[in-house]
């Protein structure tokens, strides 16, 4: 009898064990390390004197259910394209099987699009702050990621937004060669034409996940195909950075539509990368 009652009390011991852990996993859960220190910049290309290339899809929350391509998103599967992911927060709730499934190719990064994609250079510092948090939140819990890179919803930046972004251990990542999937006007042929001819090494490239690009699946194929013959890999935006990646001392100051300085890193083949 003392040795069942013995057992009983261990398999009891054990029982609560497990349910303290559960409960500190659930806590975790809501607790948010110390994010790392950012350096405020806003990055639109890597390394010049490198051909490789960052192809990056913005998945826009939208006020009625966010989509996305499948078809894209197949095409980027069966040809084993790395591509860096910006996913609205909404988005990620709208879509969290997808979500999760694209978090989990090994050669797809996600990162922060923004909760709502509003229009943040008219926001204050504390919604800026609320909105990109909430985001965050909204892509950890459902995937499992903590996204370090942050792309402004329709390219619009300005210094507090980018300080607050950096203050969340974000990188603001913006693009120097746009697709122009979301335009109408665009057929396939032509997007494809635009972005082969215009991407150069270093070169991030945006197009659209979300639907929102209307030829993008149409034209990525031919995309693909050509770059790749002029000899370019396709690369994730912390692989085109070399990360981790130390800012550099010296940085260029460029202007927004406010005329604020804020810094921005271009990447030249004098950079140093480590």
């Amino acid at each position: 009898m003392c040795a069942v009652r013995r057992w009983q009390i261990r398999l009891s011991l054990a029982v609560l064990c497990v349910a303290m852990i559960d409960a500190a996993s659930a806590v975790t859960l809501e607790v948010h390390a110390t994010p790392p220190v950012i350096v405020p910049q806003v990055i639109y290309n890597g390394p010049r004197d490198e051909k490789r290339i960052a192809i990056t899809f913005d998945a826009c929350s939208s006020i009625h259910m966010s989509q996305v391509d499948k078809k894209l998103v197949q095409i980027l599967v069966d040809n084993h394209i790395p591509a860096t992911l910006f996913l609205g927060g909404k988005w990620v709730l709208d879509q969290p099987k997808e979500a999760r499934y694209l978090a989990s190719i090994p050669y797809f990064e996600i990162a922060n699009h923004s909760f709502h994609h509003p229009h943040l250079t008219r926001m204050s510092a504390a919604d800026i702050r609320h909105e990109l948090a909430e985001a965050q939140a909204a892509i950890e819990r459902v995937t499992g990621v903590t996204p370090r890179y942050f792309r402004a919803p329709y390219g619009e930046y300005n210094a507090t937004l980018v300080d607050v972004a950096a203050s969340l251990g974000l990188t603001t990542v913006q693009f120097d060669l746009a697709s122009g999937d979301p335009d109408k006007s665009f057929t396939a042929e032509r997007l494809s034409k635009w972005v082969i001819h215009k991407a150069r090494s270093g070169s991030i490239v945006v197009m659209h996940i979300n639907t929102h690009g209307w030829h993008t699946a149409e034209a990525l194929p031919e995309i693909i195909t050509a770059l790749r013959a002029k000899g370019y890999q396709f690369v994730t935006v912390s692989e085109l950075l070399n990360e981790p990646f130390p800012a550099p001392p010296g940085m260029a100051l460029a202007r927004n539509e406010h005329h604020l300085q804020i810094p921005v890193l271009h990447l030249t083949p004098h950079s140093h990368l480590h």
